[in-house]
Formats: structure tokens, sequence, C-alpha cells
């Protein structure tokens, strides 16, 4: 039996839904009107705040004719800034926050149509990420996780949105230029690729080889485009071999368990292996340096084939870190530590829904949204972790739970097989 194809989610509940609160437009409607509520509430209400200064330093050193010249991390935040901050200030970056804070909940109430849940259910859904403190606090914050969050859930809608009706060149090129911008934002997005081949493989229409390439060959020039818009010309993030080392190195496990973070190692760890390369007052750049790259990866590449037993060990501690909570600056037993204690629980609450007996079977856009959680997990099991790298797998976890738990229930009859 050919698997089902649906142009749209409004074609799988015409028949069933009933009354104006069963419409996806009207139900879409009330969200963006909420979300839109929501963060013109939080931009006011809230003070803004600089969490990243380095990030602030970038948007207002940038100008057309002033490219960024620190290219130590990815700079698709501070360029998405940029220019609305020369226009109008700290207004201007609450103005382009809020609106990727409501694009991130208009992405969730699609992608939950997509996955095959009500209208009101997916809207109820939605609330899910509307109301997720480390998305809505990104608004009056230079912080750039509610960038991330947007970018992977999107990447996610687009694959789904390719299994439900094929890889559309319209689709390949939206798909390519997400993914492009993606990982401009996210380097460690690169490890999504199998998830994205998994879903054109496994799409209702066969894939023309012209059309994969393609979509490859959009990701890297807007790639490209993208670097040469913020830094002059196209160019690789440098922190990755920094990242590499603060997550293996003899005392990255301490510094996971004790700071939540690997990077807290890098200064002891260097300094016990080479202590002739540290000047007498090495600043606070000193570490970031281009110079100290081949270093960091010759060290932390040779830990890791010399002591096998203690990556292991590593790894475990890594993914123990990401999972928990995130009491770096409030205590577990605190007002604000137990809001931290229940930001943690999306990856339980859908290990409960996925092995929930009776629940129904999984279906190729599961093992995708699996494939998905999956990839995100690995580059932080294999270099440095820390509970806040974990916000954009927790909305899709969220999402994924409330797939599982409610799909199909009396609206739908038809599935994504």
């Amino acid at each position: 039996m050919p698997p089902s194809r649906l142009d749209s989610p409004e074609s799988a509940v015409s028949a069933a839904s009933i009354g104006p609160l069963g419409s996806p437009r009207v139900v879409a409607v009330l969200v963006l009107a909420l979300a839109s509520m929501f963060a013109a509430g939080v931009a006011l209400r809230q003070p803004f705040s600089v969490a990243q200064p380095g990030y602030l330093s970038q948007v207002a050193a940038w100008s057309p004719s002033t490219p960024i010249a620190d290219t130590f991390t990815p700079l698709a935040y501070p360029l998405l800034l940029a220019p609305a901050f020369r226009l109008g200030g700290t207004n201007g970056i609450l103005a382009v926050q809020a609106a990727v804070y409501v694009g991130t909940v208009a992405v969730a109430f699609y992608l939950l149509l997509l996955l095959e849940v009500s209208p009101r259910i997916a809207g109820l859904g939605s609330l899910l990420i509307l109301l997720h403190p480390e998305i809505f606090l990104s608004v009056p914050k230079i912080w750039d996780v509610g960038l991330s969050v947007l970018l992977f859930l999107l990447l996610v809608l687009l694959c789904v949105r390719v299994q439900r009706v094929g890889a559309t060149p319209l689709l390949c090129l939206t798909l390519g230029i997400v993914f492009g911008v993606a990982l401009f934002a996210r380097p460690n997005y690169a490890v999504l690729t199998p998830a994205i081949v998994y879903a054109f493989w496994r799409a209702p229409a066969r894939l023309s080889l012209v059309r994969a390439v393609s979509a490859g060959l959009i990701a890297a020039l807007t790639f490209s485009l993208a670097g040469i818009a913020a830094h002059g010309r196209p160019f690789l993030p440098r922190n990755g071999p920094y990242n590499l080392y603060a997550g293996d190195n003899p005392y990255s496990g301490q510094s996971l368990l004790e700071r939540l973070n690997g990077e807290p190692s890098i200064d002891v760890a260097f300094r016990a292996a080479h202590p002739d390369l540290i000047p007498a007052d090495p600043g606070p750049d000193f570490y970031f340096s281009p110079t100290l790259e081949g270093v960091y990866t010759h060290d932390a590449l040779s830990f890791v084939l010399h002591h096998p037993g203690e990556q292991m060990r590593l790894i475990a501690i890594k993914l123990f870190t990401l999972f928990r909570p995130d009491t770096k600056a409030h205590a577990l037993g605190s007002v604000y530590g137990l809001v931290k204690a229940a930001l943690a629980l999306p990856a339980l609450l859908f290990a409960i829904a996925l092995l929930a007996p009776g629940r129904a079977a999984l279906v190729r856009v599961d093992w995708m949204l699996l494939a998905f959680a999956a990839a995100y997990i690995v580059p932080f099991a294999l270099t440095n972790s820390d509970p806040r790298f974990r916000t954009p797998l927790d909305a899709l976890l969220l999402l994924f739970t409330v797939r599982l738990l409610l799909r199909g229930r009396r609206w739908s009859r038809t599935a994504l097989i």
C-alpha cells in the first residue's frame, strides 16, 4: 500500500474538525496573537541583559562596510542583530528577538499539525514552547538560544514536510537555505546531515540526484554568503579545537561534575601539560588564540587514544551533564533551582511516552525525529557539554511527546506510514 500524502495539514483535518476552534487557521491566528502579546510583555517587563558580552561587542562593531574581525565563535547571531541595532539600538534587538520567539512558536504549532495532532492539541502543545523560560527569556537577553531553537525546529519541520509531499524543488531550495543558515549559527548542526538524508530517502516520491546535490550546494552557498556578510569572506569558526580540548583532557570530568561545563578545565590542563607556552601575563583572550588550536587538537586526540576507559567515563559524564538541571547559578532547593529541575524533565517525559504500553507503533516520521534527537546529542558527548546546550533538543522532545501521546485521537483517519 503506497504511503499516504497530504499536501497540507489543513486537508487532513478538514473532514473531522468541527467549529471555529477546529480550524487550523483560526488556531494559528490565536497562537500567533498570544505569542506576540507574550513577547511584547516580556520585552517590556524584563530588563535588558547581556549574558554574552562578546556577542554585543560584535553587534556594535558590525556595519555594511566594517565586517566582524573575530571568528572564534559563529557569527550568525550577531549578524542577525547588527542591522536592527544600527537602526533602533536595543529596541531593534528586542524587536528581532521577539520576532524569532514568535516564529519559533509558529514553527512548533505547524510542526505538531504535520505530526498528526489536532489543531486544538497543536495549539496547546505549542504553549509548551511559548512558556519555556529559556526560550521566552531570550527576548530581552543577548543570548543565542532562541535562534538555535528556531533553526533546529525549522530544519525538523522541513524534513517532516519532505516526508509528506516529497522533495519538491521549492522544499529543496528552502531546506538548503535554512540548513546553510543553521550551519552558520551552529556548525555542530552538521551532524544532523544523516537525519536530513533519511528524510529524503524515505520521501514519498523518488528523489533525483540533481535535487539532492542542489540542496547541498544551496546550503554551502548560503553558508559562504553569510560568512561574507559577517566577516568579509567565508570562514569556519575557530572554537572547535577549544571545545574538543575542554571536554577531553585529564581534568574535564571534574570540571563537568563540579562546574557543569568543561571550559574551566582548560587552564588547569594546559598549565600542567605546557607551562612553557604560557606567558607571564596571559590575558583574558590567551586561550582563544589561533596559535593554540593545533595544540588543543593534538592533546585532545592523544588523550582519547591513550585513555579509552577514561574517555568512555567522560562520555557518560557529558551525557549526565547535558540532561541534568542547570544549577550553576541557583541551588536545586531554591525556587529557581526547582524551575531548572522542571526544565530538565522533557527527556524523562519523552522516555515515558516512548516506552508507554499501548502507544501507536513508530512509523517513518518517528524514526526520523529519533534520528534528529540522537544526532543532536553526538557533538556534546564527544566535545564539551553544558545543560544550557540542551534547550533546542528539549523543544523537539516536548513536541515529539505530544505526538506520541495524542496523535490521531478522534480527528484524523490518515496515518503517516
